[in-house]
C-alpha cells in the first residue's frame, strides 16, 4: 500500500470514529456552504465504500438477477415498495444506486396507485415492482399492472414523472395486449466520478 493511501486510510478511520461533539467543534470552524459540500461529499464516499465492501458469499463479478413483490395499488403500498427498493440493493450491496432508485421507484408506484385510485375500483387491485440487474452497473426498475386494473392504467397518462424521466438513463411505458409497464433503467456511478 502506497504512503498516501495509508495516510488516507488513518485519516479516514480517525473521522469515523469521531463523536459527534468532536464534529460539532471542527464544523463551528466551516462556513455553511462549506458544511454542506463536505457532508455531500462524505455521504457519497460513505456510498462508496459500503459499494466496494462487495458480497462474501456470491462469486466475484456475479450479478444478483430478478427480484419482485406483488402488491395492493393502495398509497401504503407507495411505501412498501421503497422498502422493497432499499432491502433488496443492501441485500446486492449496491448502495451506490440506493437513492435514485428508491426515488424512482417512490415515483412509478405513485403514479400506478394515482391512476388506479381515480379510477375509483370496487375491489382493492394489485401491481407487481420488479428490480432487474442487466448487468454490473445497470439496473431496470419496472411496474406492471393487474387484469383487475388493466383498463384504469391503460387510459392513464404521464406514469413517467419528470423527476423518474430525469434519473433514468432510459425510461419507457409500454403497452401490449391491453397491459401496462413501466420501466426506468438506473446507471450506477462510474468509480472514477468518486475517487
Amino acid at each position: 500500500m502506497s504512503e498516501p493511501a495509508e495516510a488516507l486510510r488513518d485519516d479516514l478511520r480517525r473521522v469515523a470514529w469521531c463523536d459527534y461533539a468532536t464534529i460539532d467543534a471542527a464544523a463551528g470552524l466551516l462556513g455553511a456552504r462549506e458544511i454542506i459540500v463536505l457532508a455531500g461529499r462524505l455521504g457519497d464516499l460513505a456510498t462508496h465504500l459500503a459499494a466496494r465492501s462487495g458480497d462474501p458469499s456470491g462469486p466475484p463479478g456475479a450479478l444478483p438477477g430478478t427480484e419482485r413483490i406483488d402488491l395492493t395499488a393502495n398509497w401504503d403500498s407507495v411505501t412498501v415498495a421503497g422498502w422493497f427498493v432499499r432491502n433488496t440493493l443492501r441485500r446486492w450491496v449496491w448502495i451506490d444506486i440506493l437513492f435514485t432508485a428508491e426515488l424512482v421507484t417512490y415515483e412509478l408506484t405513485k403514479a400506478f396507485v394515482t391512476a388506479v385510485q381515480d379510477h375509483e375500483p370496487n375491489a382493492p387491485t394489485r401491481m407487481t415492482v420488479r428490480l432487474r440487474a442487466i448487468s454490473a452497473n445497470r439496473l431496470v426498475i419496472e411496474v406492471h399492472d393487474s387484469p383487475a386494473n388493466t383498463a384504469a392504467l391503460a387510459q392513464a397518462d404521464g406514469l413517467i414523472s419528470e423527476c423518474a424521466h430525469e434519473a433514468s438513463v432510459r425510461s419507457g411505458q409500454c403497452r401490449a395486449g391491453g397491459r401496462t409497464v413501466v420501466w426506468c433503467e438506473l446507471a450506477r456511478p462510474e468509480y472514477n466520478q468518486w475517487i
